[in-house]
């Protein structure tokens, strides 16, 4: 048997960086320009934008940045820009994209891949384990002295076709690629299962994985008498174990689940801050790895299958 996929790092990134193009028909100049100066202006990587004929390419340099730009709203803002560059092209349905990105973790690294097709650029992250280039690649004070050839446009497709059959083949082979092309999470079915309306669910995509929110629901008890009431009229046993793990703060589980109702990945969360006082603190986050089987996230008392 295979040795089970990797699962996603845990902690805050140290450091990531890009590499690679997109290619493709001109169309708007002036949009593909102000796309690519926004993109500058995240910070994120040097972007140079290259008109030569009828085509254009929008290079990424491979200069580290620290853990602490790689943001949610950076990440959102590029993955936008990259859909407008995209979007003025004369034929966006033809762009080709061989844009990547590295995370680096204390304990593992993220690769993730901006795939252009129908249109559209989307993102398949996949977790490994530290290379030699990661503990090499951190971010300097300095440029490096000798500046490497870049790469043209003929060998940066040649390598991502290459790359795309090679991982394909063994993407299949050992089934991480349900793990790489993770399921949006708006096409999720949401399931609070035994909690009912006491908690409000809220997911995210986010560069190939879910990130999932939890919230006081309508049916939240607002004092002791009410959660005694909610265990009271609970119909069954598991309900009745429901509501004392929302009366008392208790740990519960978010499950990700296929169309056969098993588990896939899973993570406990403490429900106990949803009892602070400041309201804004009353939430409960936690991210899960994206899936391409996955078709429904649940709650529920038990991990049920794989932990996180």
């Amino acid at each position: 048997m295979p040795d089970e996929p990797l699962t996603a790092p845990e902690g805050p990134v140290r450091y990531a960086w890009f590499g690679g193009l997109l290619d493709g028909r001109r169309g708007d100049d002036a949009r593909l320009q102000q796309a690519v100066a926004e993109g500058n202006r995240l910070g994120l990587a040097r972007i140079d934008l290259d008109l030569d004929g009828g085509r254009f390419t929008v290079l990424f340099d491979d200069n580290a940045v620290g853990g602490d730009a790689m943001t949610p709203e950076k990440a959102e803002g590029l993955l936008a820009v990259l859909n407008e560059v995209v979007a003025a092209s004369a034929e966006p349905g033809g762009v080709e994209s061989t844009l990547r990105c590295t995370e680096v973790y204390a304990d593992g690294a993220v690769d993730t891949l901006f795939t252009a097709s129908g249109g559209a650029v989307e993102c398949l992250s996949r977790p490994r384990e530290l290379g030699a280039e990661d503990r090499t690649h951190a971010p300097r004070e300095a440029p490096p002295l000798i500046e490497l050839p870049r790469m043209g446009r003929r060998q940066a497709l040649g390598l991502l076709a290459l790359l795309l059959v090679t991982f394909g083949l063994l993407g299949w082979r050992y089934g991480v690629v349900d793990i790489v092309a993770g399921r949006s999470a708006d096409a999720l079915e949401i399931d609070p299962g035994p909690f009912g309306d006491t908690l409000a669910i809220e997911v995210a995509s986010h560069w190939g994985k879910y990130r999932v929110t939890l919230r006081r629901g309508d049916d939240w008890p607002a004092d002791t008498a009410a959660a005694q009431a909610l265990i009271d009229g609970a119909g069954d046993v598991e309900a009745g174990a429901a509501m004392r793990a929302v009366a008392d703060g208790r740990g519960i589980w978010v499950q990700v689940r296929d169309g056969q109702g098993r588990v896939l990945e899973s993570a406990e969360v403490e429900l106990a801050r949803l009892m602070r006082a400041d309201e804004d603190e009353r939430k409960v986050e936690v991210t899960l790895p994206g899936r391409y089987s996955a078709r429904s996230l649940t709650l529920g008392l038990e991990s049920g299958g794989k932990r996180r």
